[in-house]
């Protein structure tokens, strides 16, 4: 009543609290009270049947409450159920339907009534409850598990009113059903919760096996049916498959003996179980391992030939590998154990481990089971990625961790009865070699393996380089036998290096494969071979294949020969085609010289490029002595001449003797010099002209020179030094000679004033190859002041102005009147007047001769 109370004072004056107060009233005998309130409301329902005809039909049956007559409530329930049969066949009605109506003792139209309205989409609580109080009183009424039944149950489940021999009858019908939904089992689950009985966890274990569910949210209902004792086909087999795998958990004997005569378990399961009982075999299971053993040898044995690899697997394959298993099934799978590692990734969204090594163009990917993938890592340089289910690649964004599986010195021996199997196993193959080389194990072995992996499929092209390194390496320091030409063929000659190249080189030549190695020379060069080896393929080669110019030759001779390396044939080919610096030229030469090696075409390139760099050493001089005493190309000869006399005259450079002493026999031979030759000899005469006077050949000769000279006009101031000695010709008595050495094709010009006279300006008189000379008639006492002008391609020169006073005073002989006028000046200065008249005498008489005996011709 207070509930009653509250919702009025929430609702207002509705009708409805009314009557359901009438009700509550004559519940608890307070008949007075409610017949008051029947009374108040009654003409006010009647007046509103059309409005709310199941409020009207909740009254109808109140009213019965309060008449209590077999007739009226008769007559009520025939006004009601026409209501319901026209259109008015609501829950509400049917409610009061089932408590007005006479035949309610059948349950079973009830129920169907109920099941009516229910699947027309009413929820009410109210249906749900007559329905459960229906089923729990008769539950034979439950003979199928339809959408009606099923909602009318998971309500009763919900609320906990299912009754033992409701839950019971449940059991009877799944145990009868063939297809059933996973909510049934979740039904049958809750009702054995409840009641425990084996009866309705059998259907419940039952139903779950035909419906293969496995998994550990289903392995404590496995495990109840086994400690029951249940005995459900496979029930055993859907336990092992269920339970944690955790293998040293102990297992109830029944089930282990069920399994030790019929084992259908799937490999995974088997695995599990097998690993199990291995696990307690010293300990718990150390009765039943005997009936196991055999099995458990055998599946292993099968597991290892199909190459599977587990966290069970690997508990069986610690505690049972042995060397007997080794054998062509199972020897490629054994030979990857050493380098395996078992991964978990702490991420969901990973599918894929993918391990890449840079000596291989292919990946290797390993799908994951759960979180764990079990990969073969064969070197720390490999790179691991993962593969995650959108797609994508990702690296540093997963987090792992990674052990190793098997310890390498436990399982040393099976390890090594394994070792053939790996030997095509390219990543095998790959690890063997550099744990060979990290230890410097260099031996045969290491060969083969060199050879295996370069001819595997999907090796790098990179990584095929390096190991061919390897094995060029192996065959320079440790490869001791005499066969090289068969191993050759193993070699690949593309792509080496200069150092690899260099071994290569040497390996070919101690092997007397004089033509590879110079193959090889030829491309990769020689630099990096010792140059004692190379001297033995050099010399095969100048003997035996090629008599003429090679840029290989060149390049292997110059490199050897800087090692002070050589022989005659050597030094015989450089002195043929050798092209070098000045030092290097004349170093081959001077070997070649010591071997008695023909230098002939070596000398002739070594004085051209001496005499093109400007070169003027004692060296020049010995390559020229030892040319000119042999069969020289007077060409050569002439070059070399004028190159030293230039330097000679021009560049104020002492020659050596031999310069003049060949000039000498040139002319004396009859060959015509270059101009510059004959200046040079005749300027180094004049260093001691008094020595002409006891060689009368060489006086004749310097005559002659002097002669030809001022005949051309090629007056030097140097040939004064011969008066006295030599016949001065003519035309140059008397002359002052000014000179400056210039480029040939400069412009040289002289300002000049005597005596303090006006500046003039004379252009130089070029001699054609450097000496520029203006010529003066200078008397006793003259001053002359003098400056050059040097005009070049570019600018214009002066130099600092000279002085010249003329004082020359002839001791004896007097060549021509301008020398006896300067003798007449000099004594008029030194007023020596004997002597002044004198010469003025001798003077006169001179030109009366003169002009009485010759006549002038015009």
């Amino acid at each position: 009543m207070q509930t009653v109370d509250r919702i009025r004072g929430i609702k207002g004056t509705d009708v409805f609290y009314d009557i359901v107060q009438i009700q509550l009233l004559m519940a608890s005998g307070r008949e007075e009270t409610a017949t008051q309130i029947y009374n108040n409301i009654k003409k006010d329902i009647v007046g509103r049947i059309g409005e709310n005809v199941e409020l009207y039909c909740y009254f109808l049956y109140v009213s019965t409450l309060i008449v209590r007559e077999e007739e009226y409530t008769a007559q009520v329930l025939s006004q009601v159920k026409k209501f319901f049969e026209n259109g008015y066949d609501t829950y509400r009605i049917l409610w009061i339907l089932f408590y007005l109506s006479t035949d309610s003792d059948n349950k079973s139209i009830r129920l169907v009534r109920i099941k009516d309205v229910i699947n027309s989409g009413c929820i009410s609580p109210v249906m749900y409850i007559e329905a459960m109080n229906i089923i729990n009183a008769q539950p034979v009424l439950l003979r199928v598990l339809n959408q009606f039944e099923m909602q009318v149950i998971n309500y009763g489940c919900r609320n906990d009113i299912i009754s033992e021999k409701l839950a019971m009858q449940i059991a009877d019908v799944v145990a009868n059903e063939k297809n059933i939904n996973i909510n049934t089992l979740i039904i049958l689950k809750k009702i054995y919760d409840k009641y425990e009985k084996d009866e309705i966890l059998t259907v419940l274990v039952t139903q779950m096996v035909r419906m293969g569910m496995t998994g550990e949210n289903c392995f404590e209902i496995y495990e109840k049916g086994v400690l029951r004792g249940l005995k459900i086909t496979r029930l055993y087999e859907f336990y092992i498959a269920s339970m944690p795998k955790k293998t040293d958990r102990q297992l109830p004997k029944i089930v282990l003996m069920y399994f030790a005569y019929d084992n259908t378990l799937t490999d995974a399961d088997k695995a599990f179980l097998y690993a199990n009982v291995v696990t307690g075999r010293d300990s718990y299971y150390k009765n039943i391992y005997e009936g196991y053993e055999r099995n458990i040898e055998i599946y292993v044995y099968e597991q290892l030939k199909a190459g599977n690899i587990s966290d069970n697997l690997v508990v069986l394959y610690k505690a049972l590998l042995k060397t007997q298993l080794v054998c062509d099934d199972t020897g490629t799978f054994v030979s990857k154990m050493p380098y395996m590692y078992r991964m978990q990734c702490f991420s969901d969204v990973v599918r894929y481990v993918h391990v890449r090594y840079p000596q291989f163009t292919e990946e290797t990917v390993y799908e994951l089971s759960g979180e764990t993938a079990y990969i073969c890592i064969y070197g720390s340089d490999c790179e691991i990625t993962f593969e995650c289910i959108d797609g994508q690649i990702r690296k540093d964004t997963i987090d792992y961790d990674i052990e190793k599986v098997f310890d390498i010195q436990q399982y040393a021996e099976v390890f090594e009865a394994a070792g053939d199997y790996g030997k095509n196993n390219s990543r095998i193959i790959m690890s063997r070699i550099c744990e060979m080389r990290k230890n410097s194990q260099y031996t045969q072995e290491t060969l083969k393996l060199y050879k295996t992996i370069k001819k595997e499929q999907g090796i790098s092209e990179q990584y095929k380089q390096q190991v061919n390194a390897w094995m060029i390496d192996y065959y320079y320091h440790y490869y001791e036998e005499d066969d090289f030409w068969h191993e050759y063929n193993y070699v690949d000659t593309d792509n080496l290096t200069k150092k690899d190249a260099g071994k290569l080189i040497e390996i070919l030549i101690d092997s007397s494969m004089y033509s590879q190695a110079y193959e090889i020379a030829g491309i990769y060069g020689c630099c990096m071979a010792k140059a004692a080896k190379l001297l033995k393929m050099t010399d095969y080669i100048l003997t035996n294949v090629s008599d003429g110019h090679s840029q290989i030759i060149d390049e292997i001779t110059q490199y050897i020969f800087r090692h002070n390396i050589y022989n005659e044939p050597v030094l015989s080919y450089m002195c043929e085609y050798y092209n070098g610096t000045n030092d290097e030229m004349y170093a081959v030469w001077k070997a070649a010289v010591n071997y008695n090696v023909n230098v002939l075409h070596m000398s002739e390139r070594i004085l051209a490029q001496m005499m093109y760099t400007g070169v003027h050493t004692g060296r020049f001089t010995e390559v020229f002595a030892d040319y000119y005493s042999k069969i020289p190309d007077m060409l050569i000869v002439k070059a070399y001449l004028s190159y030293n006399s230039q330097f000679y005259l021009l560049r104020q450079k002492k020659a050596n003797d031999i310069v003049f002493r060949v000039i000498e026999e040139c002319m004396g031979d009859g060959y015509g010099l270059p101009e510059c030759c004959y200046v040079a000899w005749l300027k180094n005469l004049s260093r001691n002209p008094v020595a002409l006077r006891e060689d009368t050949s060489e006086k004749e000769l310097a005559q002659s020179v002097l002669n030809e000279l001022c005949e051309h006009d090629r007056i030097y101031g140097f040939f004064k030094k011969f008066k006295g000695i030599l016949d001065l010709p003519y035309n140059m008595q008397g002359l002052t000679i000014v000179e400056y050495i210039a480029d040939p094709d400069d412009k040289v010009s002289l300002t000049y004033s005597i005596n303090g006279a006006d500046r003039l300006v004379q252009v130089m008189k070029s001699n054609g190859w450097g000496i520029f000379t203006c010529r003066f008639n200078l008397f006793y006492g003259d001053s002359l002041e003098y400056t050059f002008i040097v005009n070049d391609s570019n600018e214009q020169t002066s130099t600092e102005p000279v002085v010249c006073e003329y004082k020359d005073i002839q001791s004896e002989n007097t060549d021509g009147r301008i020398d006896m006028l300067n003798d007449c000046l000099a004594s008029r200065q030194q007023h020596d007047l004997t002597t002044l008249r004198k010469l003025m005498y001798s003077y006169c008489v001179e030109e009366y001769v003169t002009r009485e005996m010759f006549t002038i011709v015009k």
